[in-house]
């Protein structure tokens, strides 16, 4: 058999492009791709080498165009956007998302076109730490009794991220969180999530209209029919053909799960991965909304507790003949031991004085050596007389040749002295 080019093509027609790796096998050929680059011979350039996403988003890249993945934070009182659906015949069989939260709230709300005659929806929500699904999308009826359930209680408290998916297969419903078994529902009517946004539906992440119960936490690549819900206004990205149009939106981009306003006598430990508060002196509680000096008053022996905003920190009044952050001890200063002055201060039960100058001693009792160091003479000049003298000390007036003692230092040399030098 004659030996040919399609025998050893990576070696004569060359077909792997921009620098790729060309490998043999039987009867074939495979161009390992730059990053950059994919196709059969790596000659299409990837969207996204040449388009950049918003911070804090992941480019994806799509068989057209590409997308911008990215988390938002949703803070259970204003935020969401609302989609509506554009002209699309998509088969739209699927639900998928992933979220974070410890609140109850809506997730996902889907209804007709208002100028559809029936009422069919799907509603995706939190109740407690169940994560349940409610629907009709069947032959239009209106008792409640007919609205198909299916739902999946998850733990919640410790910021994990959930992954979840919901899917009609013939007359069943699926849903399935992070990998557990699937719960499951029946529905004849399996094609009813297509029909009803194929009708142009309205889609809304994060609230239902009307509703005050809003999701609080974060979502992230939220899908209908693989096709993204994106955070991000079209424009971004024109070419990707998303039916899903933004009417109105308010998010923050990025996850959070502690915000600023939810501790209330505190700030947040970790706004990104806990729900945590760090709580001012004299509050506790998740939340820091717990008064302490109500639930656990600290302060003892009929102390009065109250919080002072500047030092932001519970403070103890006590009544007389007691003291300490609480009012723990009894008040040995009371009596006032510290003599001549002194300041008195108490710890564990033990008295300090703090004397004032001139003063020594546990108690201030006793005065201290002064020398010319300590006078300033107004009149001459200081001498000094005896060092064990603790009182006495003269100043030399050049001018009347007199004698001045100085008996304290404030009067700086102001009486006449009848002692000679």
């Amino acid at each position: 058999m004659a030996w040919d080019k399609w025998h050893d093509p990576c070696n004569t027609i060359y077909p792997c492009l921009h620098g790729s790796e060309c490998q043999d096998v039987w009867n074939e050929y495979i161009c390992i791709c730059p990053e950059d680059y994919r196709g059969k011979n790596c000659e299409e350039r990837k969207p996204c080498a040449d388009n950049k996403c918003p911070t804090d988003s992941e480019c994806r890249n799509l068989k057209i165009g590409y997308e911008c993945v990215a988390s938002a934070a949703f803070d259970g009182k204003q935020s969401g956007v609302h989609y509506q659906i554009q002209n699309t015949d998509h088969t739209f069989m699927n639900i998928s998302f992933s979220f974070r939260s410890n609140n109850s709230g809506t997730i996902l709300w889907i209804d007709n076109n208002p100028i559809s005659e029936s009422d069919h929806f799907l509603h995706v929500e939190m109740v407690s730490h169940t994560l349940e699904v409610k629907w009709d999308l069947g032959p239009s009826r209106e008792n409640e009794a007919f609205h198909k359930t299916v739902s999946q209680k998850i733990e919640t408290q410790r910021g994990d991220w959930h992954q979840v998916q919901l899917w009609f297969d013939g007359n069943l419903v699926h849903l399935k969180v992070s990998g557990n078994s699937d719960n499951l529902s029946e529905d004849n009517y399996s094609i009813g999530l297509s029909e009803l946004l194929n009708g142009g539906a309205n889609v809304y992440v994060g609230y239902k209209p009307g509703q005050s119960s809003r999701f609080k936490g974060c979502l992230n690549d939220v899908r209908i029919g693989g096709v993204l819900l994106s955070f991000f206004d079209s424009t971004l990205f024109p070419s990707s053909g998303n039916p899903f149009q933004i009417i109105s939106k308010d998010v923050e981009i990025g996850c959070k799960l502690c915000w600023d306003d939810d501790c209330k006598h505190g700030s947040c430990l970790n706004r990104t991965d806990s729900y945590d508060c760090n709580c001012y002196d004299g509050y506790e509680g998740q939340y820091c909304d717990v008064d302490m000096c109500v639930t656990s008053n600290p302060c003892i022996n009929g102390g009065m507790c109250s919080h002072d905003d500047m030092l932001v920190k519970l403070m103890c009044t006590c009544p007389k003949g007691f003291t300490g952050a609480t009012c723990n001890e009894v008040d040995l200063c009371e009596h006032t031991p510290c003599a001549n002055g002194g300041t008195c201060s108490q710890s564990n039960n033990i008295t300090t004085c703090t004397c004032p100058p001139f003063y020594e001693g546990k108690s201030c009792d006793k005065s201290t050596i002064r020398t010319c160091n300590d006078v300033d003479c107004v009149h001459g000049t200081c001498l000094n007389i005896d060092l064990n003298e603790t009182v006495k000390i003269k100043c030399y007036f050049y001018l009347l040749n007199d004698i001045f003692t100085c008996r304290f230092k404030p009067r700086r040399c102001s009486k006449k002295s009848n002692d000679s030098v």
